[in-house]
C-alpha cells in the first residue's frame, strides 16, 4: 500500500443524510493486483505528550470488506 495512511476525521452526512464523521484516504495505490482487505485502527494523538509518548492507544479497530486490486490492463472499466 502506497501513499498517505493517515487522515484526519471529516463530519459529514452520509447517502442517507444522516450525520456521521468519515475518513478519507484520496492518494492510496497498490501495485499487486489480488484481493486485499484493510485493517482500520482509530486512535487519538494527543499533542501534549507527543515528545514522550511514542505509541498513542487505540481506540478502535475494524476490518474492510473484502476488495478487489486489477492490474491497469486488466480493470474492467468505469
Amino acid at each position: 500500500l502506497i501513499g498517505i495512511l493517515i487522515s484526519t476525521l471529516f463530519i459529514n452526512k452520509d447517502k442517507y443524510s444522516e450525520k456521521g464523521c468519515f475518513f478519507y484516504f484520496l492518494d492510496l495505490s497498490c501495485r499487486i493486483a489480488r484481493l486485499f482487505r484493510l485493517k482500520l485502527s482509530l486512535t487519538k494523538i494527543d499533542p501534549a505528550p507527543i515528545i514522550e509518548m511514542r505509541r498513542f492507544p487505540v481506540l478502535a479497530e475494524d476490518n474492510s470488506d473484502i476488495f478487489t486490486v486489477y492490474a491497469p490492463k486488466d480493470f474492467p472499466g468505469i
